[in-house]
């Protein structure tokens, strides 16, 4: 059976996604004080800390497929999918390099003056050196989403099954396997690719796997753990064996098996969810609606490098429960700060038309595609 895209009703929000996107940004931030902040780099491998901490970065590493899946989700069904979405996006990302480059420069924070030229282009355009990945790779996803909306709605089930299950096992199996040997390029999910695949499992989630729900509790439990304890256990064998830990992120990574398992149960639950919001309607629109930009602030290099790095680092020495409320507290504060800084910018776009700027000039470009005596020379 094929199935057709067209729906009689609009469908009322689903507010269980909106508190996974922002969840799912808790995650992100905390990948980052787990890595860049130097959490884990500062602990003792062998403590009990070290493996509890441990857990609480396994259940954030599914946040970047999350997001991607949200995507499918959310677009599968959209019969238009406006460029001028994407265009909003960099001009947000615009201000938010300019903006911090300027701030940083100006008041001349952590001698960023001396950093030299190069260092001042990287900071406006963090892409020239790799940097927000995500958001270069979303930029390519967004504007294959209409074919593979195409696609996904004018295939059987059956087949756009096997092709997730085909994928599954060359893109994340395979690479576990083999001890993530990079076979099909995918940079361990830090690619526009992986995302395009992680966008039509969001897809899929949406239009067939209801059926599903009533076990993903149990499956998400039963993953997580399943990757604590794979993952502690290679540390142990490699260090016993070699004198030193080999391997350490094998299962904690973007395409681990259990990662992707893991990330496909959250969306099942939350996307099932039946929630009466009404009080809070407001408060959970504004941060899932700033959740793209808390990522643009918090990554952006120089506060990435500068701000961000090890300045976790001393807080290993504290008892667990302390680290753990000093990790979450961390966590929702970032959200917040870079939740109301988004909330200024926001008042700034409106004072200046920006989405009117963005949108006219998005509509006269359209319409001047759209000549056929253009297109004809």
């Amino acid at each position: 059976m094929i199935y057709k895209g067209s729906e009689k009703m609009i469908e009322k929000r689903k507010y269980g996604l909106d508190i996974l996107r922002i969840l799912s940004m808790f995650g992100i931030i905390g990948l980052h004080l787990f890595n860049n902040g130097g959490i884990l780099q500062g602990m003792n491998s062998n403590s009990i800390t070290y493996y509890i901490v441990l857990l609480i970065y396994i259940l954030c590493y599914v946040s970047v497929n999350v997001f991607a899946m949200l995507s499918g989700f959310l677009y599968i069904k959209k019969q238009n999918i406006q460029t001028n979405k994407i265009i909003y996006l960099i001009s947000v990302t615009l201000f938010y390099c300019l903006t911090i480059t300027g701030i940083f420069y100006a008041f001349n924070l952590f001698n960023i003056r001396e950093s030299g030229l190069l260092n001042f282009i990287i900071s406006i355009f963090p892409p020239l050196a790799g940097r927000y990945w995500y958001i270069t790779s979303y930029i390519l996803l967004f504007f294959m989403i209409p074919y593979i909306n195409h696609f996904v709605l004018n295939i059987s089930k059956e087949k756009l099954e096997k092709m997730i299950i085909i994928l599954f096992i060359l893109l994340s199996i395979l690479p576990t396997i083999f001890c993530l040997r990079d076979f099909f390029a995918i940079n361990n999910g830090y690619s526009p690719f992986w995302l395009m695949y992680c966008y039509i499992i969001g897809a899929y989630v949406k239009l067939y796997s209801v059926q599903w729900k009533n076990h993903c509790w149990l499956v998400l439990l039963i993953s997580n753990l399943l990757s604590w304890f794979l993952n502690s256990l290679v540390k142990f064998i490699t260090s016993c064996i070699f004198g030193k830990i080999l391997l350490n992120d094998i299962f904690i990574n973007y395409i681990s098996p259990l990662n992707v398992i893991s990330s496909i149960c959250l969306l099942i639950i939350f996307s099932s969810m039946t929630l009466n919001v009404k009080k809070y309607r407001k408060v959970i629109e504004f941060f899932s609606a700033t959740s793209f930009s808390v990522y643009i602030i918090h990554s952006h290099v120089l506060v990435f490098d500068y701000v961000l790095k090890n300045s976790f680092i001393n807080i290993v020495d504290y008892n667990v429960i302390i680290v753990v409320l000093i990790i979450i507290l961390s966590i929702f504060m970032i959200y917040i700060l870079c939740s109301l800084i988004d909330f200024v910018r926001m008042k700034i776009f409106d004072l200046l038309n920006v989405n009117k700027l963005i949108e006219n000039n998005y509509m006269k470009i359209m319409k001047l595609l759209s000549r056929r005596d253009y297109v004809r020379k």
